[in-house]
């Protein structure tokens, strides 16, 4: 994918996650096993934040299906264990932890389209 395109998508997906009160702590976090997207804090009333993790699918056409198709049971499994890892490297942070998705699609001439899937795994 195209950094610029994959870059763009990301700022976009949060954008929508801030607008929705959700707290942004990391973007594009890294370690020897791979990288998540998005790390963010969703409020959970009278309770901790929960800590979700957000994979973001981002494609400028509709060749091929929409973004979110893109995320294979093999890509799950890797997220499941880098969040976990992330989890375990931040204990004080939020509370639980859930996989999320968010498939940005841009077309010529049409505003982009933001799908949220949360508890992909």
């Amino acid at each position: 994918m195209n950094n610029t395109l994959g870059s763009w998508g990301e700022q976009l997906a949060t954008e929508y996650l801030c607008a929705l009160g959700w707290a942004i702590v990391e973007r594009n976090w890294r370690c020897s096993a791979g990288e998540l997207d998005i790390v963010a804090l969703e409020p959970v009333l009278g309770q901790l934040p929960r800590v979700v993790v957000v994979e973001v699918k981002t494609k400028a056409g509709d060749r091929f299906g929409p973004p979110l198709e893109a995320i294979t049971q093999a890509k799950l499994k890797r997220l499941r264990e880098l969040a976990t890892r992330w989890v375990y490297e931040h204990p004080d942070i939020g509370s639980g932890l859930r996989l999320d998705a968010i498939g940005v699609m841009k077309l010529p001439g049409h505003a982009p389209q933001v799908s949220h899937i949360k508890g992909v795994s």
